[in-house]
């Protein structure tokens, strides 16, 4: 999570980490604005952002590496009464 600065510029972020986390193998995937409300409770501005990132080839090395895919249907797959068109009980 990042809160921008006040500056007499006007607000500064302080991002000037994010190449370099990029060549660490880390990749941007969400970014969420933070919003700060005013006294009323009412959404004033952009304070901040939260951003949420993961290691870039992760889930490949997932895949490929420990058999994951290979296996068969969840053993919950298929149980009458929970989830997908089955009767409540």
């Amino acid at each position: 999570m990042v809160m921008f600065t006040e500056t007499p510029d006007g607000l500064a972020s302080g991002l000037e980490w994010l190449a370099d986390t990029g060549r660490k193998g880390w990749e941007l995937v969400a970014a969420i604005p933070l919003i700060a409300p005013n006294k009323d409770g009412i959404a004033y501005g952009t304070v901040g952002v939260h951003l949420i990132f993961k290691r870039r080839g992760e889930a490949g090395r997932r895949a490929s590496g420990s058999g994951a895919g290979k296996r068969g249907p969840s053993p919950r797959a298929g149980r009458s009464g929970r989830g997908h068109g089955g009767k409540h009980a």
